[in-house]
C-alpha cells in the first residue's frame, strides 16, 4: 500500500504544480485565483493521503503489539 500511496501523493503534487504554473500564465485575476485554489486542493489531497497512510501504519502497529501481548 505504501507504494500506491507514494504514487498518489506524487500525482497530487504534480497536479498542484501544474495548477500553479497555469495560474502564473493567467492575466485574469479571477482565473489566477481559481488556479491558486485548485493548487491548494491538490496539496490538501496529497496531505490527506499521507495522513491516512500514517494512520494505517499506526493502526497496524498497535494491532501487532496487542497480538504479541496476547500470545
Amino acid at each position: 500500500m505504501l507504494q500506491k500511496t507514494q504514487e498518489d501523493v506524487a500525482y497530487c503534487y504534480q497536479r498542484a504544480e501544474e495548477a500553479r504554473r497555469m495560474g502564473a500564465r493567467e492575466t485574469d485575476a479571477a482565473r489566477q485565483q481559481e488556479y491558486a485554489e485548485m493548487e491548494q486542493r491538490w496539496i490538501k489531497l496529497a496531505i490527506s493521503y499521507q495522513f491516512a497512510d500514517q494512520l494505517n501504519t499506526y493502526h497496524d502497529e498497535v494491532h501487532r503489539r496487542v497480538d504479541r501481548q496476547r500470545s
